[in-house]
């Protein structure tokens, strides 16, 4: 009953490739292919030509299609891989090829479930991204293990209608396969055609990156190869003006050419008419094609098509036969005409149309009652052939239900949306998991709060705590609320407690979450898992909302202590990775008690021996972002580079937009530090490509621009941050201080008073208020410090030098804390404290090797010694602008080579006649006198404590 395929014409280009991309390989060099082209276009059969030739070579064919608008669960294709790689496996040899991939696996498909009972279960507490990466990793072992015995190739048809979660899938899967023997070849319409055009177009353009990745492009074909397909179909090559004919209605779309030529034949009209050269009445559309066809089958093959129709594009054997009243074997007799004449194809246990086209013809032709009714009865029909395994069909069954409602009525609607939902929440494809979610909303409007509605609504709220940013979290927490107080007043205490584990609190102050954390705790046990899991949620929620830091530690020490009891390392690495972040926004670190029992390099080193330990790349990430800013503070620039690029190395596999654009502005910063200009741009605009309201990488971006002397291109980050600011909620609680920041370091390198104006007019207020914490606070104080220095206010120095001293350094986006605190005391009269400030950053700096920082020092140390002009002051400063000279040559500091060519020529004024004969500076008279007795520019270095570039530029000035 298998029809012969249409013979390819047109397409040796393509062949070409794929044969190639088979070969390679075949060779251990795996390739991805994307055939990308119209409906119609012959992306398929090129696909099953390609599967053809690599059964020849020897491969395994595997094959996964994706469905369109049907209620296909997550990862359908994969599952439909996973499934073909077991077909005639004995169980034995299942086992053997997962490995101890079990537990990851038997999540999303049924094939490997029923071996889940021996297997070691999944973390207590496993984040959406770690979920994704764990599964990738569970699949990419067992294609490996598969590959060892055949090479693989992967056909996965209409990747435009994949849910978000297999499209990272094949992300993932397709960088990975460079050195397996393994080939993936996709087929996908147009951007504009898919379901989710974002995350497919982000797809597509992270596999057009990949070395690995081909993709071709197929186009219409030509007349003379339009003319080959229709002879190659039975078509007698005498009249050409019928093959105009033909070719210009159809325009080349080989599906509509091959439909034309089938409708033809089977009216008996085809060579009759090129024979005798008659109009032949060529239809104007594929659907009208589709339907003169369709109209030879009589009515009772018509209604299995149109039950096919509403199944779906992949439609089991056994479920039509069960809607039909037949039985398997008397149902495929009666499909036997339908694909003898190639509308639909047998796979397996499975129906396909043949092509997406003729079931999107077929159902276009149901009217709205009948549509009714045939989703009733899949529905119906659905639940008994999913029996007690009624998992991977749940959200068809929502779709079905809530298209048959009228008939099926609301209850069944609601309840499987809501189990949809939280299935798309369990395999964190949130997508789908909200229109569930707010399909049961809509469904229940008119009721008061009940058990579905307040479902849906912890559902929501589950889907923001993880996709919202945190200024739109605020606005989601009556969602937690409402839903929380429902279950309380029902005495639901297990859906209460689960939903307050997911409760979050972002950096804004938003209320009410804290409150929900501490009535769940009253509902467990004090020694439970469950608690430890609430007091770990409990350290953020006390510190962002009460700014209760020994509250926060107290939780932490609870929640490490129940963790410990029951060895559980997944549980103190989300303590850990809370309390480590309710530090670094706190304004004065630990507290002296906590600072009793360990310190901040401890927790870090043990928050990451538990992330290296854990599988949870999620948490992993957000420790080595603090670990990052922690070693940053305490000089150690190559242990923050480490856990960098680490932490980039894990954003690519867990996929995270949040976790990535904030790492990305952390990288960003640190190449700001070591004066790597082009890089920092680079990290900065691809963070704002993921969110372009984050003020973060706007503000590194300012600085950067300022050092560089691109004013016009820092203003625009700047007005960038000031719109955003003025537009109400924005995507960092920081937005203000950032740019009260960014505005004073303007008027530092410009002297231009108007931003710093500006600058005062913004923090002033926001410090008068009590409003800020943390680093927003710090920022602010720093701007007004710079305020009270440039407008010799001593009263305004005295009022911030006090606070601003005791919250000690906060590290953020490159500004210098150090630099801030030095100028203060130094203008409140203690001069030897600011020197000492001074020395010791010095040191730090130079330890570092934070080249542009080093160089603001040394300037502005210099420009504190020539003020004061003690004995050797002046000398000193000269050899602070010779330093810091040199670093703004090495790194193109322009705005700052002028300032010290500046403060150069103050320090000879005041210097008197401190220049030596021949108008050489004194300097470059002992550089001289080095040279003179023969030293090398190297030895000259040594000797004076320079180093060699600045020898060989005295040596210039000299000449």
């Amino acid at each position: 009953m298998v029809a012969t395929r249409p013979k390819i014409v047109g397409r040796e280009r393509e062949i070409d490739a794929l044969e190639s991309a088979l070969r390679s390989a075949n060779d251990g060099n795996g390739h991805a292919v994307g055939l990308f082209g119209e409906p119609g276009i012959g992306k398929t059969i090129l696909a099953n030509h390609a599967a053809d030739l690599a059964g020849e070579m020897g491969f395994t064919i595997l094959k996964g299609h994706c469905r369109e608008h049907d209620g296909a669960p997550a990862y359908w294709p994969w599952i439909e891989l996973i499934r073909g790689l077991f077909a005639g496996r004995s169980d034995e040899e299942a086992v053997q090829l997962l490995g101890d991939n079990i537990s990851w696996l038997a999540q999303i498909s049924p094939d490997v479930s029923k071996f889940s009972s021996s297997a070691t279960p999944l973390p207590t507490s496993t984040s959406p991204e770690e979920f994704r990466f764990q599964l990738y990793d569970a699949l990419l072992q067992i294609l490996k293990r598969a590959a060892e015995r055949d090479p693989l190739a992967l056909v996965i048809e209409d990747i435009h209608w994949a849910d978000e979660s297999s499209l990272s899938l094949l992300e993932l899967m397709a960088g990975s396969i460079g050195d397996l023997p393994i080939i993936i070849i996709v087929t996908s319409r147009d951007v504009e055609m898919a379901d989710n055009p974002e995350a497919f177009s982000k797809t597509v353009g992270e596999l057009m990156r990949l070395d690995e990745f081909s993709r071709l492009d197929l186009s219409r074909l030509s007349r003379d190869a339009t003319t080959e397909q229709v002879v190659s179909l039975g078509g007698d090559k005498s009249s050409g003006r019928v093959y105009d004919a033909i070719f210009a209605s159809t325009d080349g779309n080989p599906f509509f050419t091959i439909e034309v030529v089938r409708l033809l034949t089977h009216e008996g009209r085809l060579n009759a008419a090129i024979s005798d050269g008659l109009e032949i009445g060529i239809p104007g559309g594929v659907s009208e094609v589709i339907g003169r066809r369709l109209s030879g089958f009589d009515e009772h093959e018509l209604g299995l098509l149109k039950t096919c129709s509403v199944i779906g594009q992949e439609i089991e054997v056994e479920l039509l036969a069960m809607i039909s009243g037949s039985s398997p074997e008397n149902l495929l007799n009666d499909l036997e005409r339908l694909i003898a004449n190639q509308i639909l194809q047998l796979d397996g246990p499975s129906l396909h149309f043949t092509h997406a086209l003729v079931g999107e013809a077929v159902s276009k032709g149901l009217s709205a009652p009948e549509l009714v009714r045939r989703n009733a009865k899949v529905a119906e029909a659905l639940i008994e052939f999913a029996g007690e395994n009624i998992r991977p069909y749940i959200q068809r069954l929502a779709v079905h239900y809530v298209a048959s409602q009228a008939i099926t009525g609301i209850d069944r609607a609601v309840e499987y949306s809501l189990l949809a939902g939280e299935e798309a929440l369990r395999l964190v494809e949130f997508v789908p998991a909200s229109q569930h979610f707010q399909r049961v909303l809509e469904l229940t409007a008119n009721e008061v709060i009940n058990g579905p509605r307040a479902q849906a609504l912890g559902g929501m709220w589950k889907l923001s705590s993880r996709t919202a940013h945190e200024s739109e979290i605020g606005g989601l927490v009556p969602l937690l609320v409402e839903s929380f107080d429902y279950y309380l007043e029902n005495g639901d205490t297990e859906r209460a407690v689960d939903l307050a584990s997911w409760a979050t609190t972002p950096y804004t102050s938003t209320r009410g979450v804290d409150e929900i954390i501490g009535k769940a705790l009253e509902l467990v046990g004090q020694d439970s898992l469950d608690a430890s899991h609430l007091f770990s949620r409990k350290i953020s929620t006390a510190y962002m909302e009460r700014r209760a830091l020994k509250e926060a530690e107290a939780s932490f020490e609870l929640a490490v202590r129940i963790a410990t009891k029951y060895n559980n390392k997944e549980l103190e690495l989300t303590a850990t990775a809370a309390m480590l972040s309710a530090y670094g926004h706190s304004e004065s670190g630990m507290t002296d008690e906590a600072q009793n029992t360990r310190d901040g390099q401890s927790l870090i080193m043990r928050g990451v021996e538990l992330a290296n330990d854990s599988s949870n790349l999620f948490f992993e990430s957000v420790l080595l972002f603090r670990a990052v800013a922690w070693y940053t503070t305490a000089g150690d620039l190559q242990t923050a580079w480490s856990h960098m690029r680490r932490a980039r190395e894990i954003d690519d596999l867990i996929k995270s937009p949040n976790r990535a654009a904030t790492n990305l502005s952390v990288e960003s910063a640190l190449y700001a530090d070591e004066g790597s200009w082009d890089k920092s741009r680079s990290s900065a605009e691809e963070a704002l490509s993921i969110d372009e309201t984050d003020v973060r990488p706007m503000a590194v971006a300012i600085r950067v621009e300022y050092e560089t002397g691109n004013f016009d291109r820092a203003q625009y980050y700047l007005d960038r941050i000031a719109s955003h600011r003025t537009a109400g909620p924005t995507s960092h609680p920081y937005t203000a201080s950032l740019l009260a920041l960014s505005m004073a370091r303007h008027f530092e390198i410009t002297g231009n008073r108007e931003n710093l104006t500006k600058a005062r007019s913004i923090s002033e207020p926001i410090v008068e208020a009590g409003a800020p914490t943390g680093s927003a606070e710090r920022h602010h104080r720093e701007v007004l410090m710079e305020v009270a220095i440039h407008s010799a206010d001593l009263d305004l120095a005295r009022k911030h030098y006090a606070p601003l001293r005791k919250m000690g350094y906060g590290g953020d986006f490159g500004f210098s804390f150090e630099r801030a605190l030095a100028k203060g005391t130094a203008m409140l009269g203690n001069f030897e404290e600011a020197e000492s400030i001074y020395t010791e950053t010095l040191d730090k700096r130079r330890h570092v090797g934070n080249g542009p920082e080093l160089a603001w020092t040394c300037h502005d140390y210099s420009t504190f010694l020539t003020d004061r002009n003690h004995l050797g002051d002046l000398d000193n400063a000269r050899l602070l602008i010779d330093e810091a000279m040199e670093i703004v040559d090495r790194l193109g500091m322009p705005p700052l080579k002028a300032k010290l060519e500046s403060l150069s020529d103050e320090l000879l004024k005041r210097a008197g006649k401190a220049i030596a004969p021949a108008g050489l500076s004194k300097r470059e008279v002992e550089v001289l006198k080095l040279v003179a007795v023969g030293m090398t520019n190297a030895r000259i270095a040594d000797e004076l404590f320079i180093s060699t570039h600045t020898v060989v530029r005295h040596v210039s000035n000299i000449m």
